[in-house]
């Protein structure tokens, strides 16, 4: 997810565009989880050579959770750009929170 944010945020900067956020109104305000890379290669890395993971299922998180309408002010102030919290579209046309 990281390096599609990467490649949106580039372009919305080559075209001087504020960083809006892409999702809806429930993931805005909503929580997310996340993994640590480090944690799921392990996690893989053991189902693959462990003999007591052998045809068993298995879910790897390490429990972080974040919502992006707190999320997405921080990640615009790294990459240096402006923000836009949440556009949504209604019977009046757009509606900008910032």
């Amino acid at each position: 997810m990281v390096g599609s944010l990467c490649v949106y945020a580039s372009i919305c900067k080559h075209e001087g565009r504020w960083l809006l956020f892409p999702g809806s109104r429930v993931a805005w305000d909503g929580y997310s989880d996340c993994s640590d890379a480090d944690l799921v290669a392990e996690q893989h890395i053991w189902a693959a050579v462990d003999p007591f993971a052998q045809k068993e299922a298995f879910n790897c998180v390490n429990g972080d959770v974040f919502k992006w309408k707190h999320l997405w002010r921080f990640l615009a102030g790294k990459l240096e750009m402006e923000w836009v919290d949440m556009v949504e579209e209604g019977r009046m046309g757009l509606v900008w929170w910032r």
